[in-house]
């Protein structure tokens, strides 16, 4: 029951963290005009703040994949010992 139990809580913390990126993402898309009339900032610079955001969140997710995948490996290996 426990398993049964921590499997749905890590299915729901990775689709609730798959859905997060993009969805703050666009988030910030839609602040940018505001936030280019409030700074006078050019479109240039409103594509570094798109970015500068978004950078750290996609290498992030990229670091839990390569981590999920040594956890899932050595399970494995585990399992076969």
């Amino acid at each position: 029951m426990a398993e049964l139990i921590n499997k749905k809580t890590t299915l729901f913390i990775t689709a609730s963290g798959s859905f997060l990126t993009p969805f703050m993402g666009s988030s910030v898309n839609i602040a940018l005009p505001s936030m280019g009339r409030e700074l006078a900032m050019d479109a240039i610079l409103l594509s570094w703040v798109s970015t500068g955001y978004l950078q750290p969140r996609v290498r992030e997710e990229e670091r839990r994949k390569e981590r999920n995948e040594l956890v899932r490996e050595k399970s494995r290996q585990d399992r076969e010992f």
